[in-house]
């Protein structure tokens, strides 16, 4: 496939640049990684890289097996292409025309291509895929349109419908010889351009053989190779005017044939190839009848009839979809799941950033700790006692070589610190003794490491609340310049793509200048992780159809947002307030309940705003638990240097995504 597409559409890349992976690979990666998340990168990877400079990507695979056909799916999920179902609805049995006629093409035909398209369209929607259409190929031509009412009926837009041609069944010489394992001794530079299309045994005398190919088109012929005679009348048969039309001829029952025939046909100028196989005429011929076909570059005939196929049977609908006016390929609304984590770790090993992990006794921060020292997404420093944290290591079997352990209780660093933290809470009278006996605390060394710069980030909570993770951050790390308050925001990787919950984990009751802040802060946290902003300040009415205190809270925390964001971004982002959850994120719940044609928010929210913490705290657990997508978070926003905070719950897949947006955060 990757031949014919740069042949055919004179591609300069290199076979290494177009190929993705092989299932082969992917099986073999993906069990000794034991998951397929490597196996992803590495094709996101190779994607990425060859997709700069392109116009767009065709993306081919296929579903041999389960394995395959789920990787695929999961690709295109994770880059939001869209899927188009290719069936095959020939009657299964020869490709070519050997010894038993195939059988022609019933109802039931149609029947099973339509269920096969309903099972697979079914499998690749359940696993967050998007399907735009169908193709069905080689199918009776009498049946085009019962297939084509049978996908509308389930759901499925007919792409093209293309009935089934003797060219396409054809195979050439060369591919005949190749999934063979014959050996072609006579003129082998034709046997590439040559078709195959019937096949004869010559069991017969000459004379019956002949008649037997009679108007054969693009013939094989089967001989045994003790039939000197039968080839050499094929050969005068050939190069006679009207002569049959034959296409090679296959010598069985020896490994080599005697040099001196060799000779002999070499003189003759062969008007064929001739090929040789040590299996008997029989086992040749339903070699031959179990074959699948395929096409070259070197197809010509092959390839124009597909070419013209697709051009008399593509649906004009659809082919009128893709040709957008200006030349313009929509715009994709929402960052996929999968490659919005996929460009989070990429980028976070890029930066190679240092983050401190102050909880080295909890065994889930151990393990992910080995994760990510593996995978090498950062530096890290571990807090605890380094025999304990060794005996974790040693029971996982991790190897934390790399990582720099630290006991905060003894390290030579507190004196340092105890200096610093005197300096940064003068204003509140702390002294020394009370500044050692703040670092006794691990998330306030952790802390001061952070502050110091000594570390990049921390993340942390695992083992301990939200108060006493972000209290030391709160007292010791300055805020960002223009932000007075401290926020938090969850990145919902939904299936239909990334949102942003904010603040869910911070602020209990914000007023309306501490909104506007949070959603300004949300801005410029979407933005930095490559997602397009639309803000939606959550009420429980939308516009003006109710009234109340915490109506007007959001009215005017809106307009706070409006008159900071395009200074905090350098631009304007839609923003909309007060609207209902479903009036942001449903579009046709929006088109009901806002007429205005102009609002960029309703029904596309990609930032929503919580009004106060009850509310955002129970609306990110209800709808993690409701749909399972992975919450990231909480984020903090606002401070100078990035402190994150886990939930007790967490799990190792957790604490390394946290741990990434740390890295990134930190930049």
């Amino acid at each position: 496939q990757i031949d014919l597409m740069k042949k055919e559409f004179y591609l300069d890349d290199t076979f290494e640049e177009m190929r993705g992976i092989t299932i082969q690979e992917a099986i073999k990666l993906g069990t000794t990684s034991g998951n397929y998340r490597e196996v992803m990168d590495r094709i996101l990877a190779k994607f990425n890289a060859y997709k700069k400079g392109k116009d767009f990507v065709l993306i081919g695979g296929n579903h041999v097996t389960q394995t395959g056909h789920n990787l695929c799916v999961e690709f295109a999920s994770t880059v939001g292409a869209p899927i188009v179902l290719v069936r095959n609805a020939k009657p299964r049995g020869a490709p070519i025309q050997a010894t038993v006629r195939r059988t022609e093409a019933t109802s039931d035909d149609a029947g099973k291509a339509v269920l096969n398209l309903w099972q697979s369209h079914k499998a690749v929607t359940d696993a967050g895929g998007q399907v735009e259409g169908a193709i069905v190929a080689g199918i009776h031509s009498s049946l085009a349109d019962e297939v084509r009412a049978g996908l509308k009926k389930n759901g499925i837009t007919p792409i093209a419908i293309t009935p089934s041609d003797p060219v396409l069944d054809s195979s050439t010489v060369e591919e005949l010889a190749r999934q063979m394992g014959a050996s072609i001794v006579c003129n082998a530079e034709a046997a590439s351009r040559i078709e195959v299309l019937t096949v004869k045994v010559g069991t017969m005398v000459v004379k019956d053989l002949l008649e037997s190919i009679g108007d054969s088109m693009k013939c094989l012929v089967i001989v045994s190779v003790r039939r000197w005679d039968t080839v050499l009348s094929l050969v005068a048969a050939a190069t006679s005017v009207g002569g049959p039309d034959i296409s090679a001829v296959l010598l069985t029952g020896a490994s080599h044939v005697d040099e001196g025939l060799i000779k002999l046909l070499a003189g003759m100028n062969m008007p064929f190839p001739v090929l040789l196989h040590p299996g008997q005429a029989f086992d040749c011929c339903a070699n031959i009848a179990t074959m699948k076909t395929s096409m070259s570059h070197a197809s010509t005939a092959k390839v124009a009839c597909a070419a013209n196929l697709m051009r008399s049977h593509i649906n004009p609908d659809f082919l009128a979809k893709l040709i957008i006016e200006g030349g313009e390929m929509p715009v994709q609304e929402f960052l996929p799941p999968k490659l919005f984590q996929y460009n989070i770790f990429q980028e976070a090993t890029a930066l190679q950033k240092h983050i401190v992990l102050p909880e080295g006794s909890d065994r889930r921060v151990i393990v992910a700790a080995g994760e990510l020292m593996r995978r090498r997404i950062c530096k890290l420093t571990i807090l605890g006692n380094a025999d304990d944290i060794a005996k974790l290591a040693k029971e996982e079997n991790i190897d934390l070589s790399q990582a720099n352990i630290i006991n905060y209780l003894t390290s030579p660093l507190i004196p340092r610190f105890v200096e610093s933290i005197v300096k940064l809470r003068a204003k509140k009278g702390v002294t020394e003794m009370q500044a050692k006996k703040m670092l006794e605390d691990v998330s306030t060394f952790g802390t001061m490491l952070v502050s110091e710069g000594i570390c990049d980030g921390m993340v942390s909570g695992a083992a301990h609340s939200t108060a006493s993770t972000m209290r030391p951050a709160m007292q010791l790390i300055p805020r960002l310049p223009g932000c007075k308050v401290v926020s938090s925001i969850f990145f919902m990787l939904l299936p239909t793509g990334v949102r942003l919950f904010g603040d869910c984990a911070i602020n209990v009751e914000p007023d309306a200048q501490q909104l506007g802040e949070i959603a300004a802060a949300s801005v410029q946290t979407a933005k930095q992780f490559g997602i397009q902003p639309r803000v939606a300040m959550l009420s429980y009415a939308t516009g003006d159809s109710n009234k109340g205190p915490l109506i007007e809270k959001v009215t005017a925390a809106t307009k706070i947002a409006a008159g900071i964001i395009p200074n905090l971004v350098g631009g304007d982002v839609p923003l909309d307030g007060p609207i209902q959850f479903d009036a942001a994120v449903d579009p046709e719940v929006a088109s009901k309940k806002i007429k205005d044609p102009t609002n960029k928010v309703a029904g596309r929210a990609s930032v929503l705003i919580f009004p106060d913490l009850n509310t955002g705290n129970n609306t990110y657990k209800a709808v993690q638990q409701a749909s399972k997508c992975i919450a990231m978070g909480p984020i903090m926003q606002g401070l100078v240097r990035p402190v994150n905070d886990l939930s007790r719950g967490c799990t190792v897949d957790d604490i390394i995504n946290t741990v990434a947006i740390t890295c990134l955060q930190s930049k």
